[in-house]
């Protein structure tokens, strides 16, 4: 088996980085074909997305807008912050983030946290689309515009506890290789 690491000048172990990526294009390359237009692709249509809604007064008429729009945001964050990071990891290695525990820290727990407001705000929105082809009535009731902005708040407050965790010892965030 061919180890895609290797030794730098100080005899450590390095991943990452401009030579180690030129060394091993052939499997970065497939990666890096598949991996930019799909980051780009999501910075572009999430950010059309909250456009669209600020733009757009129909789009606000309903509470749902609020659901969808806070979805957005996690979206884009996870394509901003989390999948830019791929990048850097890519070009400067393990040792950058090593040196930047801070950094690895933030984009890990911030990861957690907003994959778990996702993940919430899909199911929130199954509920509410649910509710509102099937019980009408119970929809206007539980999808006012104020219990919306609950929900959406209870989503970030959910992911945000699970990085409590990460916090006191029960979980950690660590640079995978």
């Amino acid at each position: 088996m061919m180890n895609n690491s290797y030794l730098n000048q100080t005899g450590k172990e390095d991943l990452g980085g401009l030579d180690y990526f030129l060394r091993n294009l052939h499997l970065y390359l497939p990666y890096s074909i598949l991996f930019v237009p799909t980051v780009t692709i999501g910075i572009f249509s999430n950010l059309l997305c909250i456009v669209a809604i600020a733009k757009r007064r129909v789009l606000r008429s309903n509470p749902s807008y609020i659901i969808m729009l806070n979805q957005t945001v996690a979206d884009l964050g996870l394509n901003v912050f989390v999948n830019l990071s791929n990048v850097l990891n890519i070009f400067l290695g393990k040792r950058f983030f090593d040196s930047h525990f801070a950094l690895c820290l933030f984009l890990g727990n911030f990861c957690l946290m907003a994959c778990t407001t996702s993940l919430i705000n899909m199911a929130t929105l199954a509920i509410n689309r649910y509710l509102c082809i099937l019980k009408p009535s119970w929809y206007t009731r539980a999808f006012t515009k104020r219990f919306t902005l609950v929900y959406c708040l209870v989503s970030w407050l959910m992911g945000l506890f699970l990085c409590v965790f990460n916090f006191t010892g029960w979980g950690r965030i660590v640079y995978g290789n």
